[in-house]
């Protein structure tokens, strides 16, 4: 278990692989069962990272070249961190996070092909100690997620990374693979394309053996 009070459960996966779904229907399942949760995103959950989120992800009229890229989402995470993640924990919540510091070794690392050396060393700054309970990652293939994604959207309403070619997608999923296998004791991989309730049953197992070591 981490260093905390509190349960710090991570969901990861690239663009359509559902996780924002399962994370919404874990954080609910928690509070139906009387736990103390916390619903986050990345990146966002606080008013400095929507904003962030909203200039890196939807403002396609700002050019913002990889290392920024990298460095913005840094800001972001560093804010939620200190503002919310850190006293949530403190104080025995169970928080459940849609992204963290795996998504920014993905996408900006595998997938802007940013050094790695560089994202770790802004990581360790902006994070500490703070290790997740476990990392859930659902996993797809890349035609999978894609198909997903390209539902109707709002007029004018566009976003940086699902707009991306299919071989940046393939590099993230790549550096999602890596990390799981560099670390599976965190890391528990989880097939993003059964059906949701399928889903949804395999990551309450996952939560309910954590639960039983708390």
């Amino acid at each position: 278990m981490g260093n905390h009070k509190g349960l710090f459960i991570v969901l990861e996966g690239i663009d359509g692989s559902g996780k924002s779904t399962q994370a919404r229907r874990l954080a609910s399942k928690l509070v139906g069962l009387g736990k103390k949760s916390l619903l986050l995103h990345e990146p966002g959950g606080t008013a400095l990272g929507e904003k962030i989120s909203s200039l890196v992800k939807h403002d396609t009229e700002v050019n913002i070249g990889p290392m920024a890229e990298t460095l913005l989402f840094a800001a972001a995470r560093a804010q939620l961190v200190e503002e919310v993640v850190r006293p949530a924990l403190s104080e025995g919540t169970i928080v459940v996070c849609d992204r963290f510091t795996p998504s920014t070794e993905a996408y900006q690392g595998y997938g802007r092909k940013v050094p790695h050396d560089l994202i770790k060393v802004a990581t360790t700054y902006v994070v500490g100690d703070l290790v997740p309970d476990v990392v859930i990652w659902l996993d797809v293939e890349v035609d999978v997620g894609l198909t997903r994604k390209m539902g109707p959207r709002l007029p004018g309403v566009s976003d940086r990374f699902e707009d991306e070619e299919r071989s940046f997608h393939s590099r993230v999923r790549e550096g999602y693979m890596v990390m799981s296998k560099e670390a599976p004791n965190l890391w528990v991989r989880i097939d993003g394309s059964l059906l949701q309730e399928e889903v949804e049953e395999k990551i309450w197992s996952v939560v309910e053996r954590l639960l039983a070591k708390t």
